[in-house]
């Protein structure tokens, strides 16, 4: 656990002193770039996507030549970080989640992975750790789903009413078919209906090419969480849509639906954590 603190420190410092930089640019297109990673970097949760990748990956764009005014960078220790054990603990830590029906959001404070991590097996701590975070960013969840996804606005719109209104009968099943309907419209796969034991969109995102902490997130959607197989007191997508599930009607049922929906949103939208949106067909 230490060691994973300790790359957890890391990744904040990577990124802070990457922010730091900033003040230094004098080039509009190396600006311009650096405006891209802060938009990269408006979740979050995204920092960690964002610095594993950019040691490696980033390039500043070729630039004319130009007298330049001297100017003094500072520098800055950019540290070794251990992404492979980040990613590990990430992809343990969102699976055991997703079992309980949690998923996590870009807006999510980058260490919250390791807050789930330190809940062990506990269930209600997890509950009780996913219910505050969620109320903390539900709004900007929101905003980030109208945003996304123009043709569901009118029913995440109307999804989000009815949760704060504590009409949560009415608010689950809207987002559990803003979810389904946001996925399939990728993937052609449901997050919800079971292949082989496991949600049937696990099988798309098993061929698609994804940097590696992308399938540690997307890990989520390929366990067999309650709302793809019922479970006893536990939220399921077929038990409410099919009428069979009466009692569904709470606070927590309603935030884990919410928390479904927000990942979905984010796998699936323009500059999500899944890039390829052309509809995958089956052969």
């Amino acid at each position: 656990m230490d060691d994973e603190n300790n790359q957890l420190k890391a990744v904040k410092q990577l990124s802070d002193s990457l922010l730091k930089y900033q003040g230094h640019i004098v080039s509009p297109a190396i600006g311009d770039a650096v405006e891209r990673i802060q938009r990269l970097w408006r979740p979050p949760l995204a920092i960690n996507a964002f610095a594993s990748s950019i040691a490696n990956n980033f390039q500043l764009p070729k630039l004319p030549i130009f007298d330049f005014p001297k100017i003094n960078i500072p520098k800055f220790n950019i540290p070794r970080i251990d992404w492979d054990a980040l990613h590990a603990r990430d992809e343990r830590a969102l699976r055991f989640a997703a079992r309980q029906n949690w998923f996590i959001q870009p807006e999510t404070f980058y260490t919250f992975t390791a807050d789930i991590d330190e809940c062990g097996e506990d269930a209600a701590q997890l509950d009780e750790l996913f219910m505050a975070m969620l109320k903390a960013i539900k709004t900007d969840v929101e905003k980030r789903l109208l945003a996304d996804y123009p043709k569901h606005a009118p029913l995440i719109e109307e999804m989000f009413r009815l949760h704060d209104e504590g009409r949560f009968l009415a608010s689950i099943p809207l987002a559990l078919i803003c979810a389904e309907g946001i996925a399939y419209s990728v993937t052609q796969k449901s997050v919800f209906n079971l292949d082989k034991n496991r949600p049937a969109i696990a099988g798309w995102l098993d061929k698609q090419d994804l940097p590696k902490l992308a399938k540690a997130f997307l890990a989520s959607l390929t366990e067999q969480h309650p709302m793809s197989k019922p479970r006893p007191n536990k939220l399921s997508r077929h038990r409410v849509l099919h009428g069979n599930q009466t009692d569904y009607g709470t606070e927590i049922f309603s935030y884990q639906a919410i928390s479904l929906l927000g990942f979905v949103g984010w796998a699936f939208a323009e500059e999500g954590l899944v890039n390829d949106h052309e509809p995958a067909v089956d052969a």
